[in-house]
């Protein structure tokens, strides 16, 4: 057999062969030159066999082999293609090509080649099963390619093979967190670290599936800090490991211990840009941990802030990696306007993502615009959530089909009922799991007029995708009720119930004041469930004043509000909740506690703090209960209207912004203002008298019930809303 070779290949054949017998002792001679690394001395070797022997198979693999080796990859590529066709069942040269054709360098495009790579493995393996090496480079090539459940069966072999080596057990573990099998993925990653017990890497990945398992129980967050202080343990110059532990003890609400950590990260690595990122939040805290005291301190917010763009600005790190990472969430949970600290960070994020941006390849097709308007909602809340039953599902129920096409953009991994509603009801969903390159790829192909963000603030990919411009008109509403600080977006969607005078001073964004409360909601409609009082320790026998608020709404300086009332209302039960795994949830009880005895009264004879209900648990306790406590500077919309259905009266006190606003917008809107007070003292005593004076309470009840209709199923703003969105997508010239 004879194949035809390049040039390079034939060399001086024609004038010079080497004799039969010879070619087996150069042929022998290379070999020893590849034993010794002398590859150069190698490859003339090999040369001198194929100039006699064009089709000398193993001359062919040894030089694939040293040109390889000396880094000519297409060289070795061409070559053992070749050797391949002269050796169909030479093992080693099908995992030879293998390797030359996962080179990164190779010139054909990469995804071909790791397929054809693939395949190569998959040829080696088959002529010989125990070829460890090749059994690597399939699993790899698998994870690359996206094959998660044959990487995972191919590191299954790869434990069959060196069931003692830690590797493949911390390979097989990794990937099946990406398969989202975190119990298997815990057990895997057990048994690499006891294999290797000075693996950083494994007790890191250990630490995210434990938090991925549960991200809200206290027991798994607990063995999530453990792992990654271990991982710091094992290796303690690694920058990750520190940054990963600081995430954790941030998580846990211990912020000393976060910002050393963060600290030493940035030492390791100068250039560790998301630690920076998350020193800077750190200046921006859900609330102190002592009662009484006023706001957190927020001065260094704005300092490090910039301190950090100006880093950021001259470095090279790929800045999708922070954007998003931690966020100023709690700034607006403080009754105080952010919006001077959030438009300096949403500067900062979108000068980020545009650099990152212009980095990244243009999608190749976009579809073209039609007559209807072609409207996208981002979301990571197209579920059963708040932002969804406040205002998503109602758009969906209320949007003129034949004017609007709806683009649905589902950035969550979580999906539900209402997922499957959403996905029926729109005209495109596009759902999750997506890299953030995929999802501006997605969303620039559908070339929406108008991208609507219902809560940017709240979802990290939503707001690196927000940091954009992927449409024309960009706008944001209040899911997440302050402003973005974004300058790539446009309009903010709120509603004249809720806001007070001169709003648009609190906004980046233009504010559009829709009618009422902009939306349309449906009641719940809940049927009643059986719940164990005395599992929670409450006495059905005495008033329950529900307080429904998640435990970063309560600000230290009200937490004497509660005390006042339980003074003048002392068989009163002040129930709060405490979400699964919520550390500032048992910093909030500790400080509550802290409150009542400085008062001279024990928190345990007036205070109540329960697990988490679900919607039909939190409706029957709504039905049983007396009366309801608006959180005091970051109202509750979605708790106050379930409160109405239920026949429950609830105070009050509106506030200076519009998340302060949102309950005294659903009272006003029934013409119940005398449930909406100014102070903290109206606040207490209006609160007081709903619950010792019964009359008062039954006529109150009796206002709410003729009067609630209202609030469900109103249609008032969709028209307006519909009007603005067609203004500003196709503006009449």
């Amino acid at each position: 057999m004879s194949l035809r070779l390049r040039p390079w290949a034939l060399g001086l054949a024609a004038i010079f062969r080497v004799a039969t017998p010879a070619v087996t002792l150069v042929k022998k001679e290379g070999d020893e030159h590849v034993r010794a690394g002398r590859y150069a001395d190698a490859e003339r070797c090999y040369r001198r066999v194929i100039e006699s022997e064009a089709d000398h198979p193993g001359a062919m693999v040894g030089l694939g082999f040293v040109l390889r080796q000396l880094g000519r990859t297409d060289e070795a590529r061409e070559v053992l293609e070749l050797a391949v066709q002269l050796a169909a069942d030479d093992a080693d040269a099908h995992y030879l090509l293998a390797t030359v054709l996962e080179t990164p360098a190779a010139r054909d495009p990469e995804s071909a080649l790791r397929c054809r790579a693939i395949a190569s493995c998959e040829r080696a393996l088959a002529l010989n099963p125990r070829f460890l090496e090749a059994q690597q480079i399939l699993s790899r090539l698998l994870v690359d390619t996206g094959q998660l459940e044959r990487a995972a069966a191919s590191y299954r072999r790869e434990i069959e093979l060196t069931p003692e080596y830690f590797g493949p057990h911390h390979q097989l573990g990794v990937v099946l967190m990406r398969l989202m099998r975190h119990a298997e993925a815990i057990e895997s990653l057990q048994r690499a670290i006891s294999l290797h017990p000075g693996s950083g890497a494994s007790y890191s990945s250990l630490a995210a599936a434990y938090t991925e398992l549960d991200d809200s129980s206290e027991e798994c967050l607990a063995l999530a800090q453990a792992n990654f202080e271990h991982a710091v343990a094992a290796e303690p110059d690694n920058p990750d490991f520190h940054y990963n532990l600081g995430f954790s003890y941030w998580r846990g609400v211990q912020l000393d211990r976060a910002m050393a950590s963060f600290d030493r990260a940035i030492e390791l690595d100068d250039n560790h840009l998301r630690a920076r990122w998350a020193r800077v939040m750190l200046w921006a805290p859900a609330f102190s941990a002592k009662s009484g005291e006023p706001l957190p301190d927020r001065s260094g917010f704005g300092v490090e802030l910039a301190r950090f763009e100006a880093r950021r600005a001259s470095s090279e790190t790929d800045d999708a990696l922070f954007v998003g990472d931690l966020q100023p969430f709690f700034l607006a949970y403080q009754e105080e306007c952010n919006l001077a600290l959030l438009r300096q960070y949403g500067d900062v994020c979108a000068r980020a993502m545009r650099r990152w941006l212009e980095r990244e390849p243009a999608p190749a097709f976009a579809r073209p615009q039609g007559d209807r308007i072609r409207l996208g909602v981002v979301s990571g809340d197209i579920r059963l959530h708040s932002v969804w039953m406040a205002l998503i599902k109602g758009w969906l129920r209320s949007f003129d089909r034949a004017r609007f096409e709806i683009v649905l953009f589902s950035l969550a991994a979580e999906m539900d009922a209402e997922t499957s509603w959403a996905r029926s009801r729109a005209d495109v969903f596009l759902g999750a799991p997506k890299s953030l390159s995929e999802w501006v790829s997605a969303i620039r192909e559908q070339n929406c007029d108008i991208l609507l963000y219902p809560a940017i603030g709240l979802d990290p990919r939503a707001l690196q995708l927000a940091s954009l411009r992927l449409a024309a008109i960009q706008i944001n509403s209040w899911g997440h009720p302050d402003t973005s600080g974004l300058p790539t977006i446009d309009y903010y969607l709120s509603a004249d119930c809720f806001e007070p005078t001169a709003a648009q001073a609190h906004y980046s964004e233009r504010l559009v004041l829709l009618p009422h409360f902009g939306n349309r909601i449906e009641a719940l409609a809940l049927p009643a469930c059986d719940l164990d009082f005395a599992a929670m320790t409450i006495d059905r026998d005495r008033p329950i004043v529900v307080c429904p608020g998640t435990p970063y709404k309560y600000q230290p300086a009200h937490d004497h509000v509660f005390v006042e009332i339980a003074r003048s209302m002392p068989t009163a039960q002040l129930v709060f909740f405490r979400p699964k795994g919520s550390a500032l949830a048992r910093l909030l009880a500790s400080r509550i506690t802290q409150a009542f005895a400085a008062a001279g009264l024990d928190a345990a004879d007036h205070v109540r703090f329960v697990r988490w209900l679900n919607f039909q648990e939190f409706h029957s306790l709504l039905r049983c209960a007396d009366l309801m406590l608006d959180t005091i500077g970051f109202s509750g919309y979605n708790t106050a209207v379930q409160a109405i259905e239920c026949g429950l009266p609830l105070v009050t006190r509106e506030g200076r912004f519009l998340r302060g606003r949102l309950a005294s917008g659903v009272l006003r809107r029934m013409d119940l203002p005398e449930l909406i007070t100014q102070t903290k003292a109206e606040y207490v005593n209006l609160a007081v008298r709903l619950v010792s004076d019964r009359d008062y309470q039954a006529r109150i009840r009796h206002e709410i019930e003729q009067r609630r209709s209202v609030l469900f199923d109103d249609q008032s703003a969709i028209g307006p809303l519909q009007e603005f969105l067609a203004s500003v997508a196709r503006p009449r010239g």
